[in-house]
């Protein structure tokens, strides 16, 4: 719109100046005490912003500058974000691993929470291969030849796991029933000897 001149036929003393139009509507200015650029509950009227004030009312703490609608919610068991929510999608919260039979090896089932849920702990290193059976885990004892993996580690025990070699050495001897016969044959045979060359004369 065109600028409206004085009765005189002049334009107004701001124009004149370069100074913006004066205010005729003010704005609610938002106390901003912590200075994140959300403001609090109290409020003031004015043409422009002052300073320490902001636009919105919808800082949940105006003490403290970690608190307002676009900070990062972290464990602190604090509404960082303003959504009347605690610790809730935390982005430094660890992630937990479920220990259902409870014998102290976790599975690769997992959480992501600032607390561990029931049930839950901090991974142990090694995987529990069933997470229903305490008496199957990592350090458990596999018993050879049953057909199951006590210890995780993908295989039933075998002879090697007992100290058996797992070679076929066939069947061990059987025991002599001769003892004390050790030399036996040689006198056997020195006492025959002579008995074979008379047959074989007389023949």
């Amino acid at each position: 719109d065109l600028p409206v001149l004085s009765a005189t036929g002049s334009l107004p003393d701001h124009l004149h100046r370069g100074d913006p139009p004066p205010c005729t509507v003010e704005s609610v200015w938002y106390v901003d005490a912590d200075g994140d650029g959300h403001g609090g509950s109290d409020t003031i009227e004015a043409c422009t912003m002052p300073p320490g004030y902001a636009a919105t009312s919808d800082d949940c703490d105006d003490d403290d500058d970690a608190s307002h609608p676009t900070a990062d919610e972290v464990c602190d068991d604090t509404d960082n974000d303003c959504d009347e929510a605690v610790d809730e999608d935390a982005v430094d919260a660890p992630t937990w691993y479920a220990d259902d039979d409870d014998d102290g090896f976790t599975s690769e089932v997992s959480v992501t929470d600032c607390l561990p849920p029931s049930g839950y702990s901090a991974a142990s290193g090694l995987v529990d291969c069933d997470d229903a059976d305490p008496s199957i885990h990592p350090a458990a004892e596999d018993v050879p030849g049953d057909g199951i993996d006590q210890d995780c580690d993908g295989l039933d025990a075998s002879r090697a796991d007992t100290g058996d070699s797992g070679l076929d050495e066939g069947p061990p001897p059987l025991p002599s029933r001769c003892s004390g016969c050790a030399g036996q044959g040689s006198a056997v045979g020195i006492f025959l000897f002579p008995l074979l060359a008379v047959a074989r004369r007389r023949a």
